[in-house]
């Protein structure tokens, strides 16, 4: 049956079809060549048998007509009857002569040829009367009384007599040898018949048996894989295809599922991988410190990838500085700062490549928990790269041999994410950094200008010296990561640095005193406005900038109002940021997740009409 199933359908459906044209060929050769054999014999009946009984009556039937032609000779009155007599005389001896010839071929057995010989001798003497018999008619000249004695006397009739029962004899030897060959034809009928019956029998067994062999061969793979293909439907991905080692249809049949297998997986795993990637990723948005951010992250990463063990490192000042941990416990011998190059940490930091490690020695790094402690089996060392720029360092460790595809493949994910967070995080960090210093710098600039008025004799070197604090202050500014714009009670921009200019798409000095409705829409000045009035700062406003071109981008704006410094009234400032690019992360984190629902229903009806489609087959 194993043989059997292995071979194609094709071979299957070959193998059946010859075996029954085998046995209907058996059987039609069997028939055609006792066919044959009976057309032969007949023939030979015919020609030998009956057609030699044909000659021998007609022979039989030319000696009475040669008896009754002399008859009529030695009867007739006038010589115009006895001429016709003459005539149907000769003829009858020359159709007898012909008859007896062709009878003679038909002759071939002993007992035929004895009684041939018997009736040659006999029909000469008969022609030798029939002779004897027309000379007298002539010689007594119309006196036909001898040769009527003569005709009738015993020694002719006697004659007359052998020659016709010799004639019979040979007529019925004939019909005896005609019923023994019709008695042989009878046996070899009634044995072709047997021979009929017997192949047709076996035919029907074996055709029989190959066809439920063949059935079996063909419906209990297919069984198996429909139940293959059922399990897969119900989400049990890990099972065996049965029969992919055979070489026909089924074997074929089983490889697309496998293929498919791999592809029900694949998808899995990647809806898998962007669910949690777009969970985590807004775990991360809430972070505000570093420590934070890598406490969120560990805590929801490492027990979804089965990790036992996790330390986080930020890059900072040329070290690996230790903000968070999950399962890690501190001892003496282990350090928390790492210098490039220092250690598997710091030697990942330097090549900027992941690092992996199976079976460390006993004395490595324990993961312990209330019930004891143990060494992992695998160690995996990550950098955390922004566009080739290190910012970070993941170290995770695992009972497990060797990390899944599925949790690799989520890490992958996950780091481009990780660095976009922090190096966010710590844009957002130095921003407040010098706002904080732009308050301070303001607040001793208010001071000053307050000193000049009362210390009419300074002023010229408090002057100077708030010039150069201001060009300290702008400098400041300039150099600040994010556009920075202050603006007057009246709308005016009275400072801007650099990043303003490159962001708004103006030339160096195009924005000094222009009105600061030309950067935002006009459903976003109404709250501007709302906000002057209330002398309130705002921190993490969202909404459309508008570039010089016209076009439209996504801005955050952290809005704080200074107090009236040397005449200028209240002042605004704004730190503006381009987060086009966060946006964008946003969205295709959006459109990931739509992907991955859709994935997992284009999946679910898949597998619903391949089973259905197997059910039907």
């Amino acid at each position: 049956m194993s043989m059997l199933e292995k071979r194609n359908l094709t071979t299957k459906l070959f193998l059946g079809f010859s075996l029954g044209l085998i046995t209907t060929l058996l059987i039609g050769l069997n028939s055609s060549n006792n066919m044959n054999l009976i057309s032969k014999e007949i023939k030979a009946m015919y020609y030998s048998q009956l057609l030699g009984v044909s000659h021998i009556k007609e022979t039989e039937i030319n000696l009475i007509y040669i008896e009754r032609s002399l008859r009529q000779i030695v009867l007739a009155t006038t010589p115009t009857a006895h001429e016709k007599a003459s005539q149907r005389l000769d003829k009858a001896i020359v159709t007898l002569q012909t008859e007896l010839d062709e009878a003679r071929k038909t002759i071939t057995d002993d007992e035929g040829k004895k009684l041939l010989s018997e009736f040659d001798r006999l029909y000469a003497n008969y022609r030798h009367n029939v002779e004897k018999t027309i000379s007298l008619v002539h010689k007594e000249d119309k006196q036909q009384t001898e040769a009527i004695e003569f005709i009738s006397s015993d020694e002719f009739v006697t004659n007359i007599n052998s020659v016709d029962d010799t004639l019979t004899k040979m007529a019925r030897a004939k019909d005896a040898s005609s019923h023994q060959t019709i008695d042989l034809l009878e046996q070899l009928t009634e044995n072709n018949q047997k021979l009929l019956l017997l192949l047709m029998f076996f035919g029907l067994v074996f055709s029989g048996l190959f066809g439920v062999l063949s059935g079996r061969s063909i419906s209990a793979p297919i069984n198996r894989i429909q139940k293959t293909v059922e399990h897969l439907a119900n989400g049990k991905l890990d099972i065996e295809i049965p029969d992919l080692d055979y070489p026909n249809e089924i074997g074929a049949v089983a490889r697309s599922i496998a293929v498919l297998q791999n592809v029900c997986i694949s998808m899995d795993m990647q809806r898998w991988v962007k669910e949690n990637v777009v969970t985590i990723s807004a775990e991360l948005q809430q972070a505000e410190t570093f420590h934070e951010l890598s406490q969120k992250f560990m805590t929801v990463a490492c027990p979804l990838m089965k990790m036992g063990y996790g330390v986080f490192y930020v890059h900072t000042d040329g070290k690996l500085n230790l903000v968070g941990s999950y399962g890690y416990r501190e001892r003496k011998n282990l350090n928390q700062n790492f210098l490039i190059g220092e250690g598997l940490v710091g030697q990942c930091a330097l090549e900027k490549a992941p690092i992996t490690l199976t079976n460390p020695p006993d004395d490595y790094i324990k993961i312990s928990s209330g019930l004891g402690e143990a060494t992992p089996r695998s160690i995996l060392v990550l950098p955390i790269l922004h566009i080739d720029h290190l910012v970070g360092v993941l170290e995770l460790a695992s009972f497990q041999q060797a990390f899944s595809p599925a949790e690799i493949a989520l890490l992958d994910a996950l780091m481009p994410n990780l660095a976009m967070s922090m190096e966010i995080l710590e844009r957002n960090n130095d921003t407040k950094r010098l706002l904080q210093e732009t308050l301070a710098q303001s607040e001793r600039m208010s001071a000053q200008s307050a000193q000049l008025e009362e210390q009419t004799v300074e002023m010229e070197m408090q002057q100077l010296e708030l010039q150069d604090t201001e060009a300290w202050f702008r400098g400041i500014v300039e150099s600040a990561p994010d556009a920075i714009i202050v603006v007057n009670e009246k709308g005016e921009i009275i400072l801007c640095n650099p990043k303003s200019e490159q962001i708004f798409g103006y030339e160096d000095g195009e924005l000094d005193w222009k009105n600061v409705d030309i950067l935002i829409p006009a459903n976003i000045r109404a709250n501007k406005q709302s906000n002057e009035q209330e002398k309130t700062t705002v921190t993490g406003l969202f909404f459309n900038g508008i570039r010089k071109d016209g076009t439209k981008f996504p801005v955050e704006v952290s809005l704080s109002y200074l107090p009236d410094v040397g005449g200028r009234g209240i002042c605004a400032c704004a730190s503006v940021r381009d987060i086009t690019l966060a946006t964008q992360i946003a969205d295709e984190i959006r459109e990931a997740k739509e992907l991955a629902e859709n994935a997992t229903q284009m999946k679910s009806d898949f597998l619903s009409n391949m089973s259905h489609e197997m059910q039907q087959k």
